[in-house]
Parts: structure tokens; C-alpha cells; sequence
């Protein structure tokens, strides 16, 4: 868990008790912690900030490993992890989509601005070969991930901000 005041909390769901506290994981800024996302084999957590840096979060040593300093102009808005772990997508509020290498921890891909609004949510297919984005300007754009290119815009899917999204394991729906 993130909280308000930046700490880093874990949380047991089995026994709904606090693990541990980290304390304030980013006190170097009065900006807020926004998402996390954490990797299948529980080695690195993910965290975007509201000034539009990504941390990452050893999870083994409980230590800040890097900073990856501000890697969109604005908040760091939604992230995905694909689900080997091998790449995690980051939407900011500048419109972007940006695409990284999770072992070794660098920017893999830039796809650019590619919606007209903040990017408000991203859901990678059960193949791990396409990234869909939500946003604020209504639609929905898809992007191959092995071509490390935008592959299909979806459109105005419907009349109001697209804030969240979820691909079933058939990759259907």
C-alpha cells in the first residue's frame, strides 16, 4: 500500500494486518506517490509519482534501488506489468506511453504522445504482445509490443473518459 503521507506500507490480505511499515520511501519531494505495480515474483515494486518519476523498489532488501527521475513531463498517471514480468508500461498525464525493461531497469521504448489526453489507464493482452491505453480523450489505442509500435486506434469506444480497463484471459474481452 501507498499512503497519502508517502509511506509504504505491507499488508497482509490473509490475515488483514500490517506487515511492515516502511516509512516515507520519497521524502525528496512534496510530490505525492500516485501508482504501484509490483512484478509475479515479488522482486521490484513500481511506483509513479505526481512530479513524473519512476522508483523502484527493491522489495527483498526493502531499499529504494533508483530513482529513474522524471521520466514523463507531468504525473506518472497508470502502469502495467506484463504478465512474465519482462516489460512494465507507464501513462502519464502528458499523454504518453512509455515502454520499460524491468531487469534491467531502463526505458525500452518511447512510443510518444499518442492520445489527446491524459492517459488514464493500461492493460497488456495475455500474450504479452499488445498494450491497450484508456484516456481521458475518450478512446482506446493498442500497441504492438514485440514491433515497439502503435498498431490500432480503437476510437471513441464510448462518451465518457475511459478510466479503468481489464482484458479477460481469453483475450476477448
Amino acid at each position: 500500500l501507498i499512503t497519502k503521507d508517502n509511506h509504504m506500507l505491507v499488508w497482509n490480505v490473509m490475515s488483514r494486518r500490517l506487515e511492515k511499515d516502511h516509512g516515507e520511501i520519497y521524502s525528496d519531494s512534496t510530490a505525492d506517490l500516485r501508482c504501484i505495480r509490483v512484478t509475479k515474483d515479488n522482486k521490484w515494486a513500481f511506483i509513479g509519482t505526481d512530479d513524473g518519476h519512476l522508483l523502484q523498489w527493491n522489495i527483498q532488501e526493502a531499499k529504494l534501488e533508483k530513482d529513474h527521475g522524471a521520466i514523463h513531463n507531468e504525473m506518472v498517471r497508470c502502469m502495467c506489468i506484463c504478465n512474465d514480468s519482462k516489460w512494465l508500461f507507464t501513462g502519464g498525464e502528458d499523454a504518453t506511453l512509455k515502454m520499460w525493461n524491468v531487469e534491467e531497469g531502463k526505458l525500452e521504448h518511447d512510443f510518444g504522445t499518442i492520445h489527446k489526453e491524459p492517459i488514464r489507464c493500461i492493460a497488456v493482452d495475455n500474450a504479452n504482445e499488445k498494450v491497450y491505453t484508456g484516456s481521458q480523450d475518450r478512446t482506446i489505442k493498442v500497441a504492438c509490443v514485440p514491433k515497439k509500435r502503435m498498431f490500432h486506434d480503437m476510437g471513441q469506444v464510448y462518451g465518457k473518459w475511459v478510466k479503468c480497463m481489464a482484458i479477460d484471459y481469453s483475450d476477448q474481452f
